[in-house]
């Protein structure tokens, strides 16, 4: 609102109205020396009120002006920031950072770092090592190096060992330790057929052909022909002894007989009658037999 000069011509006034009513004796000098006053008070009066009009009205309109050119600017920012930063998982369907993403080649599928390292693994212990992308019917493969420094140690040394393991599949050189302390992966490189090996790590013999401790007294094709129950270790040597004494086990009941003196008519305390040179079981026309 305005302010002019009019609004503060009172001095003026006062001096007019004191000329009329005293001028018939009134003192001139006095009057004159009392409108100067006024006329200075007045001024006075107006300078101030029209600088602190012009002062609030200013910063009035920097106020305005500061305020609604910051307003849009920081909206404007957040706004941009919000969509630059974030993307969405299809497996966790959570929005994370995109440092928490993992790009993978050839495909846009968004997938973040935490979901592809647990789907590697689960995909690792299932012995799967051709990856392919999470996202339904895509064919784009995750590579080890791509995926290693998202995956414990361990994990990436499952999948180095699967990958070596097809790679010995494919030249049929493929051998492990039969101990179960050691199983330690070895390359038969040798082109004959071989029996009796010895571990490189932990320097124990194993049959390769039967892929189990070596079988010493007994060749391989009777070792295949035993039962689960007949091939521990304590079985092969009671077998080894077996063979060395020329002792006969009954056909029946698998008992081990020893012959001390008499013929070669067996019966077995279950019964059984066998022929102790040759295991046969014994018949009237059994006979003669050469075997003894």
């Amino acid at each position: 609102m305005g302010t002019s000069s009019s609004d503060f011509d009172f001095a003026e006034e006062i001096y007019l109205s004191e000329v009329l009513d005293g001028s018939e004796g009134g003192d001139l000098q006095q009057l004159d020396a009392k409108f100067a006053e006024q006329l200075q008070f007045q001024d006075a009066i107006f300078f101030s009120v029209k600088e602190t009009g012009s002062s609030s009205t200013s910063r009035q309109m920097n106020i305005g002006a500061t305020s609604s050119m910051r307003k849009p600017k920081a909206r404007k920012s957040a706004t941009k920031a919000g969509e630059s930063s974030l993307s969405f998982c299809e497996i966790c369907s959570e929005r994370k950072e995109r440092r928490q993403m993992f790009p993978i080649s050839g495909c846009s599928h968004s997938f973040c770092s935490d979901c592809i390292s647990m789907y590697v693994k689960a995909k690792l212990e299932g012995n799967i090592t051709i990856i392919m992308c999470p996202a339904e019917n895509c064919r784009d493969i995750l590579e080890l190096e791509a995926c290693r420094p998202l995956l414990p140690k361990e994990v990436v040394n499952l999948w180095q060992d699967l990958l070596c393991e097809e790679l010995l599949c494919a030249t049929g050189g493929r051998l492990y330790c039969p101990f179960k302390d050691c199983s330690a992966l070895l390359l038969n490189d040798n082109q004959e057929v071989i029996a009796e090996c010895e571990c490189p790590f932990c320097h124990r013999l194993f049959c390769a052909q039967c892929h189990v401790p070596w079988h010493a007294g007994i060749d391989c094709e009777e070792y295949q022909n035993l039962t689960e129950d007949e091939r521990g270790r304590e079985d092969l040597m009671v077998r080894k002894l077996v063979k060395e004494n020329k002792w006969r086990r009954c056909s029946s009941c698998h008992i081990i007989v020893e012959r001390t003196e008499g013929c070669l008519h067996i019966t077995c305390r279950c019964k059984f009658e066998f022929c102790y040179a040759c295991g046969a079981e014994w018949t009237q026309d059994h006979g003669g037999c050469q075997n003894n």
